[in-house]
């Protein structure tokens, strides 16, 4: 596949920097990209703040105490 490319766009205009100091604390901030540890500990303290109705904090210490979603005491 060829990358599409304005001829007349200046020469450095056309490229994109790799930067890893800016693309990693950038994708670490993305809401809609999370890694499975976290989304599995949030799927299991959401699950406890419904099924027990008590706030996040509770929710997520009871969690780590049983070790559900990943994380352990």
């Amino acid at each position: 596949m060829r990358k599409a490319e304005n001829p007349a766009a200046r020469v450095s205009a056309n490229r994109v920097l790799d930067i890893l100091a800016i693309a990693k604390p950038l994708e670490c901030q993305n809401p809609t990209e999370t890694n499975p540890e976290i989304q599995s500990e949030m799927l299991a303290v959401a699950s406890v703040m419904r099924r027990c109705r008590v706030s996040f904090w509770h929710a997520q210490t009871i969690c780590r105490l049983y070790g559900l979603g990943g994380q352990h005491a």
